[in-house]
Parts: C-alpha cells; structure tokens; sequence
C-alpha cells in the first residue's frame, strides 16, 4: 500500500474513533472557551492540483477541527493573513506553528500530507494557500479555476 494511502486512511481512522470515543464526562466538561466533548467536529478541506481548495469556505462553530488534506502535486502551507487571525487553539494543532507575530501558520504539507487546527474562538478566519514546491506546469497562480483563498466561519 502507497504511503499516501497509509496516510489518508489513518486520518479517517482518527476521525471516526474522535467522534465515537467521546466518554459522557468529557462532554459535560467545559473548558474555559465553553467547549464541550460533543461541540467537537470535523471539516475535511482537500487541496487538488486543478482545483485548489474544496470546499473554500467552511463554517461551523467552535471547537470544529478543520483538516486539509493535500491531494495535489505541490507541496504546499497555509497562511492566515486577512480577517480575523488563529491566535488560540485546541491542544495539539497537527503541522501547524505559532509563528512570531503570534498567529499559526502551517509547515509544509506535502502530497499525501495533513495539516490541521481546532478553532476555539469565533470568527472570520481568511487563509491562504501558498505554492511551496512543485512542477512549474502544476503553478496553482497560473491554473484558472484554482481555488486559492478560503475562509472559515466559526460561530
């Protein structure tokens, strides 16, 4: 089996067994953003070559996992730039970073590759997608109906 494969199954594994293991207490406990254990939910963005981002626009409410799962040939990162910017998240954001100005941005997320955050404060969060490598012909600023920008609603 190909890693990407080992890779996309493992995410879904991950998130069916976040949704079914869900103990009674841990949905009556609130954190200090008001998040219970059955606020929690998952949005899949997938990242395709000729498509970009799909779907662009995502919302939900707090305590929502966002995942992008890279289906494209380029390596690629999101960066949150306009709007309201991810200063706080769940524990355990997966290949994201805090970078100095205080906002997450992810690392690399190479075909076959995840990258994912928890959002615990409402909301209009605009990010960006970014080219990091990848075969020049594959150019997602060159590509017509490439979906570059997206935005998450948290309410």
């Amino acid at each position: 089996m190909s890693l990407s494969r080992v890779r996309f199954f493992g995410l879904v594994g991950i998130i069916i067994l976040s949704t079914i293991i869900q103990s009674p207490a841990q949905e009556k406990k609130e954190n200090r953003y008001g998040i219970t254990g059955k606020d929690l939910e998952n949005r899949v963005v997938t990242i395709t070559t000729f498509e970009g981002l799909e779907p662009a626009e995502v919302s939900s409410s707090k305590g929502t996992t966002v995942i992008w799962v890279n289906h494209s040939v380029n390596d690629m990162r999101i960066v949150f730039k306009e709007g309201d910017q991810v200063t706080v998240s769940c524990i355990n954001p997966v290949n994201f970073s805090l970078q100095k100005d205080g906002a997450f941005q992810s690392d690399l997320i190479p075909h076959g590759g995840t990258a994912s955050i928890c959002f615990v404060e409402g909301g209009e969060y605009k990010y960006q997608l970014l080219k990091v490598a990848g075969p020049e012909s594959r150019d997602p600023s060159k590509l017509g109906n490439f979906k570059q920008k997206g935005t998450i609603k948290i309410q």
